[in-house]
């Protein structure tokens, strides 16, 4: 794994977190939404795994924000701009 690889995990599993702490709702509760097990989401959040483009759109449709905020690649949290990541 390269380093901007990594730092794509890094940014994903933070914000992932951060989305899941603001919403008050557990891995359980993730994992069923998208059909995914806990554990999948703990790896996502511990940086051990890299999730696929079908979970990326799962998790933005949930959360209201972009794949690209997910990602690290914009700072822009969902479609219409409202909101900014800190």
């Amino acid at each position: 794994m390269d380093d901007q690889e990594m730092m794509i995990r890094r940014v994903f599993g933070a914000r992932l977190k951060l989305l899941r702490e603001e919403r008050k709702i557990s891995m359980i509760q993730i994992a069923n939404e998208i059909g995914l097990t806990p554990g999948a989401i703990s790896q996502y959040e511990h940086c051990k795994r890299s999730a696929q483009p079908v979970q990326l759109a799962k998790l933005a449709k949930m959360f209201d924000v972009t794949i690209d905020w997910l990602l690290g690649q914009s700072d822009v949290r969902n479609p219409n701009g409202k909101d900014k990541s800190t």
